[in-house]
């Protein structure tokens, strides 16, 4: 590199890397360690899973259910689960045209076909998993500039160290990384370290450590580019200098908790598996006793006479003679016992990691019920995970799509917007079946009991039915609902209808009134051309003699 960082400021970096290394291992590793063994594997060396002895599946089981049901309910790719409107609510749906909402759609299709590209779905399954179990999961976010694409990284947290700023907010993560003599010199050309370049054969790893930190807390000199935020990459093998730094103004990492730690920790805390850790690990041991136990009952220990040789084989017979036998040895205890504890632990688990709710939900959807009941049931039950998805939302979808967002300007991957968006303010909304439940559950449920409660008062004062608004009450549902514009008119498009049905109705009442005047016309003619009956009252007040008038 031309521009190198300071030696002085490269050794802060390594010491606070190794400071923060403790502080994860003195909290986390043990609890990390147990939970990978027994429930994440493939966080594990080959050699160690090789070593591994399962009993129970049930907490690996219960992962892959939960983190699949929350990824097809909240962030799937067979469903629509982002948006993109004008930034201020007070002007949202006034002024976006047709073209605005087009390419807005366009936009928001280019971002997903993006994102399938990068294995975001496949990398955020198991970054689920992970943030399940481990309380944190770490993903690293970039463009490749030779493919012109978004990349998603998610990695194992026990390799990276993080920090947080007073709002909590994580501003800085380290992870080691390895690499071969190839892929090391093809990354960092001349700036590769000496010892590698010297190497003679590819097979060896070399362990190489990136730090990615806010230039707002961690100001390091001499680093190219601009933007907040600072990537910094050095070998594990030779510490005097960087072999790789850069600025960028995106934030090159994501880091999702599923509870914040009140300690002041930055990693975070209360997940299924880490509440769940003495009965992962107690359920595999009464597993391990009940195949025992199954295998005692199959084949029970023998009490037999010395020297006396068994048949054991199917149907074989062993003869005896005088006092020499054998009997089978009843082995001690209660399996029922065992198989009532080992249920009763599967269901605290199976309700840990949510995968009750996920089934009732999907249960509440498929029972033969009214579209209304299903809705509201579904809305009930989608506020149990609440605070979960707040964090999921505000630590997760919201920054990728953001930052996705922001590469996607940046590289010109969006076609020019229309005119009416000049000056506005665009924002990202994360939308989807599950984020739809709990806003319908907060704001249109207690909408339509509103309306059905106002409108029977309509009888009395028909002036209440002028309070709701009730077109802006479409208008907003299409859009959380993510209606395509294709099947909704423009606000253009209403208000002509609008005026259309008012004119014919208008017409029609005019049409109605000149009917209504040609009757009474024809009445009142009618009336006055019939000749009063002779000798009727009639006859007598008009003086006339009655009968018809003939000439």
């Amino acid at each position: 590199m031309k521009d190198s960082i300071k030696k002085e400021q490269l050794k802060k970096l390594i010491d606070l890397k190794s400071s923060l290394e403790n502080k994860r291992d003195s909290e986390k590793k043990n609890t990390w360690d147990k939970l990978k063994r027994y429930v994440l594997p493939e966080l594990l060396e080959a050699s160690e899973r090789e070593k591994l002895i399962h009993y129970s599946t049930t907490a690996r089981r219960y992962t892959n259910l939960a983190a699949n049901a929350l990824q097809g309910w909240a962030y799937g790719r067979t469903i629509s689960w982002l948006n993109i409107e004008i930034e201020d609510k007070n002007v949202k749906g006034k002024d976006v045209d047709k073209d605005a909402r087009e390419w807005f759609q366009e936009c928001r299709q280019i971002m997903l076909d993006d994102l399938a590209k990068a294995d975001f779905y496949d990398e955020s399954l198991a970054f689920t998993e992970v943030v399940l179990n481990l309380s944190t999961g770490i993903m690293l976010l970039d463009w490749n500039e030779e493919n012109d694409s978004f990349v998603v990284e998610n990695v194992s947290p026990d390799r990276c160290v993080i920090a947080q700023d007073k709002f909590h907010h994580v501003n800085l993560c380290m992870y080691e990384f390895t690499l071969n003599k190839d892929q090391a010199e093809d990354m960092f050309g001349d700036d590769c370290p000496q010892k590698i370049k010297d190497a003679k054969g590819y097979s060896e790893d070399y362990v190489f450590t990136k730090a990615m930190l806010s230039s707002k807390r961690y100001d390091i000199d001499n680093v190219p580019g601009e933007g907040e935020w600072i990537e910094i990459i050095w070998s594990e093998d030779d510490k005097e200098k960087a072999v790789s730094s850069r600025r960028t103004t995106h934030k090159p990492f994501i880091c999702w908790r599923f509870e914040r730690s009140l300690t002041g920790s930055p990693w975070g805390c209360n997940s299924p598996g880490e509440m769940c850790l003495a009965n992962i690990i107690d359920l595999n041991i009464k597993e391990k006793a009940k195949q025992q136990g199954m295998q005692l009952r199959l084949m029970p220990p023998i009490k037999a006479t010395e020297g006396l040789a068994l048949n054991l084989t199917p149907n074989g017979v062993t003869r005896v003679s005088g006092s020499r036998d054998f009997a089978y040895t009843p082995p001690p205890g209660n399996s029922e016992e065992v198989l009532v504890e080992i249920q009763r632990v599967e269901q605290y688990m199976k309700e840990a990691y949510y995968v009750d709710f996920f089934l009732m939900l999907q249960q509440t959807l498929e029972k033969n019920k009214t579209a209304t009941e299903a809705t509201l049931l579904a809305d009930e039950k989608s506020q149990i995970m609440a605070s979960f998805t707040s964090r999921l939302n505000n630590e997760f979808l919201e920054p990728i799509l953001e930052t996705l967002w922001d590469m996607e300007i940046k590289h010109g991957r969006f076609p020019m917007p229309p005119d009416s968006l000049k000056g506005e303010e665009i924002r990202i909304d994360y939308v989807s079946p599950l984020a739809l439940a709990q806003r319908k559950a907060q704001i249109y449920v207690p909408a339509r009991q509103f309306i059905a409660e106002t409108l029977s008062f309509a009888e009395i004062d028909p002036s209440v039915r002028y309070i709701f608004k009730i077109p802006e009450y479409a208008t907003q549902m299409a859009q959380d609902m993510m209606i395509d514009e294709r099947f909704l008119n423009s606000p253009e498009e209403v208000q002509a209808k609008v005026q259309q049905d008012q004119q014919l109705a208008m017409e029609q009442m005019q049409s109605q009134n000149a009917q209504n005047e040609a009757k009474t016309n024809a009445a009142v003619y009618s009336a006055y051309s019939k000749a009063p009956e002779k000798g009727s009252v009639a006859s007598q007040l008009t003086g006339t003699s009655g009968g018809n008038n003939k000439q």
